[in-house]
C-alpha cells in the first residue's frame, strides 16, 4: 500500500504539475498574445512615428528651401537697395558739386570784377595821393596870409581821410581775394 500511496501521491503530484503546467502554458500563451499585441502596437506606433518623422523632415526640408530662397531674395533686395542708394547719393553729390561749381564761377566773376575795381581804385588813389602831394608842396610855398585856405585844408583832410578809408577797403578786398584764392585751390 505504500507504493499505492506513493503512486497516488505521485499521480496527484503529476496532476498538480500538469495543472500548473497547463496554467503556466495558458499564462505563457496569454503573455505571448500580449507580447504579440504589444509588438504589433510598437510596430504600428513605430511606423506611424517613422512616417511622422519623415513628414516632419520633408516639411523641414521644404522650409529650409523656402528659407534659402528668402535669404537669396533678401540678399538681392539689399544689393539693389545699396545700388539705388549709391546712385541717389552720387546724383545728389553731383548736383551739390554742380551747384558749388556754379557758385564758384559766380564768385570768380565777382572776384574778377572786384579786382578790376580795386585796380581802378588803386589807380585813382595813386593819382589822388600824387595830387595831395602836389597840393602839400604848393601849400608849403604859399603863405598863410596870402590866402585863407582853411576850407581847402579841411577838404584836403577830408580827402586824406577818404584815401585812408579807401586804402583800408583795398586791404580788406585784397584779404578777401587771397582767401577766395585759397578756397578755390
Amino acid at each position: 500500500m505504500e507504493t499505492r500511496e506513493a503512486v497516488d501521491k505521485l499521480n496527484s503530484s503529476i496532476e498538480n504539475n500538469i495543472k500548473v503546467v497547463n496554467e503556466l502554458t495558458k499564462e505563457i500563451s496569454s503573455l505571448k498574445e500580449d507580447f504579440n499585441n504589444i509588438k504589433e502596437n510598437i510596430n504600428k506606433e513605430s511606423n506611424e512615428l517613422a512616417s511622422s518623422v519623415k513628414e516632419q523632415l520633408d516639411n523641414i526640408s521644404t522650409l529650409k528651401d523656402d528659407f534659402d530662397r528668402e535669404i537669396a531674395n533678401f540678399k538681392i533686395f539689399l544689393s539693389n537697395q545699396k545700388k539705388n542708394m549709391l546712385e541717389d547719393l552720387t546724383k545728389e553729390f553731383r548736383e551739390e558739386i554742380l551747384s558749388h561749381t556754379n557758385n564758384l564761377k559766380g564768385d570768380i566773376t565777382s572776384y574778377t570784377e572786384l579786382k578790376q575795381q580795386i585796380s581802378s581804385v588803386l589807380s585813382q588813389t595813386t593819382t589822388l595821393t600824387e595830387e595831395i602831394q602836389k597840393l602839400k608842396e604848393i601849400s608849403r610855398n604859399i603863405k598863410k596870409e596870402d590866402f585863407q585856405l582853411t576850407r581847402f585844408v579841411d577838404k584836403v583832410t577830408e580827402m586824406d581821410k577818404e584815401k585812408l578809408r579807401l586804402m583800408r577797403e583795398i586791404d580788406t578786398l585784397q584779404r578777401l581775394i587771397a582767401k577766395s584764392r585759397r578756397i578755390n585751390l
